[in-house]
């Protein structure tokens, strides 16, 4: 980078606007004289003498600090401190730097989180003694929680970035509480564009959809390690693919290694001489991590993310950073812009896929190609849950990485059940207990440091016809699963469309009939009660017993007991009437249920898969019964295309998900 750049970086930070969210403390300094020392005629005692104080913003504060610093222009603060002298300094500091404080709730039942700070001695002579702290040890209203979530929606898009500073350890008493928590998640989600960038000492591991700055510690405890110092660039990959966007990891005089787009890159310390205060664990490098993000798109990204290694906090004075820093970062910082992308081996290195269904699973690795190098599958017990399949998925894992030909990047999950995306949680199964609120995804980082993303399988289905099946080259499709239930994923833009609960795409419980039949999901008439394999039996069973026709499901209901969609579509390619009608109405219905998604979404086109929607005969004729009956009928032609991947979607979506994760795809 030329020095001519950085100088028009620094100088434009002044149109920036920046959000500082979270635990405001007063730095709070006593100084005291030694030889004034006095003693207490009450007690007895010594009784230190003051003859001065300082104080100045610290935690939230000292992002605030540092953003000043740096000249940015619009400074907020979104917080929640005391009505007392504490809170009125702090004010007045926050003040001075001409903070936006209209957020900034003050409290009578609340303190303002202070540390003082006795310095006993003077000059250089002078030493720190304990600390006394002034904390709020009973936990955040509600309604307060409910004024600043308020706050948060409300005045987020107002600004260019978010810098969170949770800086309380104990759960609940600080401003970013579990449902706060949420909310910034939910915002990272909801807004991908806003950069929300956190610094947490003690809940790192829960934010999903925001960047994150741990420190090699906070990483550690994430990923079951002493420290992230020791393994950093499979930690930053596994954070990483956790969040679903940038961490920043700073590991002491490593420096501190960057995870964006699936690219990892060491930016190495400022080296400095002597003593020195390790600021790099705490809250200070993050207005720079925030502030270089911020004019990324300028002057481009990699640039200006080596930024942050400036001396903190820089001087008041504007966009003048002394000198010997600056021209160190120049010299180091030219290395980062250069040089083409890399991907730690691109295509050359797959990931391994795992498919999770209510009767077996499946371990595979995976080339970004689509080509699946190994393979393992064994049957599920549906009784056990995650207890019983945790160790043999580990076990598989194990044996596939131990190969050796391969050395896979990331894992990637589809699980036969509702997964809470942004925490990476799998909710429950539908086929089997024992699997509500599963962290599947840590457990599996923690033990091969690889970074690991889940989703259910009707989606990875849709993302593995859509990225090597039936659905490539489409910029948007709908994916149906029609087997012995009815699934769906929706891809727009090339992304997937999971809504803002993760539970979007279910296209089999779309109602297409109130008066229909009950549907597992607690509804009736819905595609899935009409549609699916269950349903198509059930009608069979139903017609057999109420008809007087012959047919030959009824021969089989006798001998058999029971009747399976199987046997409907053999009767039906035999020529049996009444096989015939009652596939004939699952069309119809089935029909309706596609004719409203299209009318919703408008894809380019659509893909059906499982064992009924690849059945002989399911698809004949429903492409111009569709076409037909969309809105403004002729404008359009949806083509509805059957899936190509077979039992392989789930699969292979895993693995393109995966590649997503880390940014080869």
């Amino acid at each position: 980078m030329q020095r001519n750049i950085l100088d028009r970086i620094l100088a434009q930070a002044n149109d920036l606007k920046v959000l500082v969210v979270g635990d405001f403390f007063l730095d709070f300094y006593v100084l005291i004289d030694p030889e004034k020392d006095e003693v207490s005629l009450e007690t007895g005692k010594t009784a230190f003498q003051a003859v001065d104080h300082y104080s100045s913003p610290g935690a939230a504060g000292t992002v605030v600090n540092n953003l000043t610093a740096l000249g940015v222009g619009t400074i907020g603060a979104l917080g929640v401190i005391g009505s007392d002298g504490f809170g009125f300094e702090l004010r007045r500091h926050l003040e001075e730097q001409g903070v936006n404080m209209e957020h900034l709730i003050q409290c009578p039942t609340r303190l303002t989180p202070t540390y003082m700070k006795p310095l006993r001695g003077t000059g250089e002579a002078s030493e720190e003694q304990n600390r006394i702290d002034f904390k709020n040890w009973t936990p955040l209203p509600r309604e307060l929680e409910d004024q600043v979530i308020e706050a948060l929606r409300a005045e987020a898009p107002k600004y260019h970035a978010l810098i969170v500073a949770d800086q309380v350890d104990q759960e609940g008493l600080g401003l970013v509480t579990e449902r706060v928590r949420s909310a910034l998640c939910q915002l990272g989600q909801d807004h991908p564009d806003l950069i929300i960038l956190v610094d947490s000492r003690r809940n790192i591991g829960e934010y999903r959809h925001v960047a994150i700055k741990p420190n090699e510690f906070e990483a550690g405890r994430v990923l079951g390690l002493k420290t992230a110092a020791e393994r950093p660039e499979e930690s930053v990959r596994a954070l990483s693919a956790r969040t679903q966007r940038p961490v920043f990891l700073t590991v002491g005089d490593q420096g501190q290694w960057v995870c964006a787009e699936g690219e990892v890159r060491q930016i190495p310390a400022f080296p400095v001489a002597g003593p020195s205060i390790s600021w790099a664990r705490g809250t200070a490098p993050a207005p720079e991590l925030c502030w270089a993000w911020l004019q990324g798109p300028r002057f481009g990204m990699r640039p200006c993310w080596a930024i942050w290694l400036l001396p903190s906090p820089l001087p008041n004075s504007g966009p003048q950073a002394p000198p010997a820093p600056l021209n160190w970062w120049h010299a180091t910082s030219s290395g980062l812009s250069s040089g083409p992308r890399s991907n730690q081996g691109g295509s050359a290195m797959p990931v391994v896929a795992v498919d999770i269904g209510g009767t077996q699973y499946r371990l595979a690795v995976v080339s970004r190609e689509g080509e699946i190098l190994l393979h393992q599958r064994a049957r599920t017990n549906r009784e056990a849950g995650a207890k019983w399949l945790l160790p043999r998925l580990r076990a598989g894992l194990r044996e596939l990485l131990a190969k050796g030909e391969h050395s896979p990047q990331a894992i990637g999950i589809g699980f036969g059940g509702p997964v809470d995306f942004a925490s990476q949680t799998i909710l429950a199964s539908l086929h089997a207990p024992g699997w509500e609120e599963v962290d599947l995804c840590g457990e599996l980082e923690r033990e091969f440091a690889l970074p690991c993303v889940i989703d259910n399988d009707a989606n990875m289905g849709g993302l593995g016809e859509y990225t090597y099946g039936a659905g490539r080259g489409f910029g948007s499709i709908l994916y149906y699963t029609v087997s012995t239930g009815v699934g769906g994923g929706v891809i727009i833009g090339g992304e997937l469309f999971r809504g803002s609960h993760s539970q979007a795409g279910e296209l089999g419980h779309i109602p297409i009939a109130l008066d229909g039949p009950a549907c597992t999901c607690g509804f009736r008439g819905c595609v899935e009660a009409l549609c699916s394999g269950l349903a198509i039996a059930r009608q069979a069973r139903e017609a057999v017993e109420k008809g007087k026709t012959s047919s030959s499901l009824r021969t089989i209901l006798e001998e058999k007991g029971g009747l399976t969609a199987k046997d409907v579509f053999d009767c039906t390619a035999s020529g049996d009437a009444l096989a015939q009608g009652i596939l004939a109405k699952v069309k119809n219905a089935f029909a309706r249920g596609l004719i409203g998604a299209i009318n919703c979404f408008d894809p380019q086109a659509v893909v059906v898969g499982g064992g009924v929607g690849l059945a002989p005969g399911f698809l004949d004729g429903l492409e111009e019964q569709v076409n037909g009956s969309l809105v403004i009928p002729g404008r359009r032609k949806i083509p509805i295309l059957r899936g190509s991947l077979g039992d392989n979607s789930v699969l292979l979506g895993a693995a393109a998900l995966a590649f997503r994760t880390i940014g080869t795809y």
